[in-house]
């Protein structure tokens, strides 16, 4: 009976080394303390975003009540646009819709309030 039980031991020990040497090939290779890996990330620079509300806010005004967010933002950068339509739908002027999962986005403008600015 112990050289059955010293042999699950030694049979866990090894499991337990297999697996410590999977998770040591897996594992992220992290940069020592204090050194930061360059990258190269372009963030949307602020007056990109304020041209883009200010652009969308104009747009709605003019075209109407509900429209094709591709439509509105066809030929521009759309990461600077989505913010803006993030923020007019976090104000509560507009409402976002998608028919089907990964389709298209449509925006439909609220009743604007007399406070709310649009």
């Amino acid at each position: 009976f112990e050289s059955q039980e010293q042999e699950g031991a030694q049979e866990i020990v090894e499991k337990m080394e297999k697996v410590k040497e999977a998770i040591k090939r897996l594992s992220v290779k992290t940069l020592p303390k204090g050194r930061r890996k360059k990258e190269r990330r372009f963030p949307v620079h602020i007056s990109r975003f304020e041209t883009a509300l200010e652009e969308l806010r104009q747009i709605l005004k003019e075209q109407g009540i509900k429209l094709s967010f591709f439509d509105l933002i066809k030929g521009k950068n759309p990461v600077p646009y989505f913010m803006a339509l993030m923020n007019l739908y976090q104000e509560g002027v507009v409402e976002i819709y998608q028919g089907e999962p990964y389709r298209e986005l449509y925006v439909e403008v609220l009743i604007p309030s007399p406070s709310a600015p649009l």
